[in-house]
């Protein structure tokens, strides 16, 4: 709300703020329009390709914390809600669509992706706007030359094909007959049922797909093509519709490209994918825990608020601190001065210095020699046999 002197705006929590400051860098050496929208439609951040476009095409500036669906300038609301609670759902949705700018009407390709925190809250909605006004405006172009359609298609290297709604076969180029014979055995030609080309366990997803695409939206999906000689081939499929000269929908191009050699190297890139997504959610959490360092001058609330920062976004079962004992006590026996979680895991644990059995863990060992302890696998360790029943009955082994 808003009086004549002041405007109010709901800001993001410290720690939305946190991650989106993470994506600062990235976004802003993007080259596309990106924008990101938490769960309330409220603008979070904005690159300044998108600032610039806009204020270029219609004259108007973009703000944090406004509702992105009172922006006059976009694309039909409905399709916007729809691709937006789809991503909020946690399904990335991809639309093509007109999008008035001022005076201007420019065809954009529209991503919605759900950006979630490290704990899996989610942080919001990323939207990216790709120019495909030169793509668009070719597609109905072809419409009105039909005697050049078989020549531009031909010069594609990637198999394509053209289809109507009906799907029967209008157009193809050599490479895709190539494709299509090749994995199906069977001859294509101009007006036959493109129904008879698709592989029986991909028939409903290609359906539904080709059914959104003759209301306007495009995909891409992957398959694993079966080859003559037994082996398979994987292949990216991008289904996206074409407009008639009175620019209603009239069939769907199908684009092949062959991803076979990235697609068998995926299982060689995972380990260095988990790895990353691991550093990046320890990079967080650490980054949420400086923070209360900086802002925080109590040393009471100052652990308290780390050991519950280590559980609710580290994603950890328990966290705890534990000082040293007094040199004076005999058995120095290690009690938590502070912990968050599961916390009746350390009910009656018993941690000394001193015993020889019960010195042997990590959080001895830490205490003892003033360097950091890690057991990643505490079932090998012979060490933490006297705290592993207690550790896997509660979940923490």
């Amino acid at each position: 709300m808003k009086d004549n002197k002041t405007i109010y705006v709901n800001l993001p929590s410290p720690e939305t703020a946190d991650s989106i400051q993470l994506l600062r860098a990235v976004l802003d050496n993007s080259p596309g329009n990106i924008i990101l929208l938490d769960k309330n439609y409220r603008i979070l951040y904005y690159n300044k390709v998108i600032k610039e476009t806009l204020l270029t095409l219609s004259g108007k500036e973009i703000t944090i914390g406004d509702d992105y669906r009172d922006y006059s300038f976009h694309f039909p609301k409905e399709l916007f809600v729809e691709a937006f609670e789809n991503a909020a759902k946690g399904k990335p949705t991809e639309l093509e669509a007109e999008t008035i700018l001022g005076q201007h009407k420019i065809w954009f390709r529209y991503n919605f992706k759900p950006m979630y925190e490290p704990t899996g809250e989610l942080l919001g909605v990323l939207v990216a706007a790709t120019d495909i006004d030169n793509r668009k405006r070719a597609e109905i172009n072809l419409s009105n030359m039909p005697d050049n359609v078989d020549a531009l298609i031909e010069n594609i290297e990637e198999p394509v094909l053209l289809i109507d709604k009906d799907y029967l076969i209008l157009q193809y180029n050599t490479a895709a007959k190539k494709i299509i014979q090749d994995t199906t055995k069977k001859e294509i030609y101009i007006g036959a049922n493109f129904r008879e080309f698709i592989f029986p366990e991909q028939f409903d997803m290609f359906n539904l797909l080709f059914t959104e695409s003759l209301h306007g939206k495009s995909h891409s999906l992957e398959i694993e093509i079966p080859l003559r000689d037994a082996s398979t081939s994987w292949a990216r499929t991008k289904i996206f519709p074409v407009y008639d000269r009175t620019k209603n929908v009239c069939g769907a191009y199908i684009l092949f490209k062959n991803i076979d050699v990235l697609k068998k190297a995926e299982p060689a890139f995972k380990p260095r994918e988990e790895k990353l997504q691991k550093a990046i959610h320890e990079l967080t959490l650490l980054n949420k825990i400086n923070d209360i360092i900086l802002t925080t001058e109590n040393e009471n609330i100052l652990f308290e608020r780390i050991v519950k920062c280590i559980v609710e976004k580290g994603g950890y079962k328990l966290a705890r601190v534990c000082p040293k004992p007094d040199p004076d006590n005999k058995d120095q026996w290690v009690k938590p001065s502070h912990a968050f979680g599961e916390t009746s895991y350390l009910d009656d644990i018993q941690i000394s210095l001193t015993q020889t059995e019960l010195a042997k863990g990590p959080t001895a060992t830490t205490l003892l020699t003033g360097k950091i302890s890690v057991t990643n696998n505490v079932n090998r360790a012979d060490y933490f046999k006297p705290w592993l029943e207690r550790a896997n009955k509660f979940g923490i082994a």
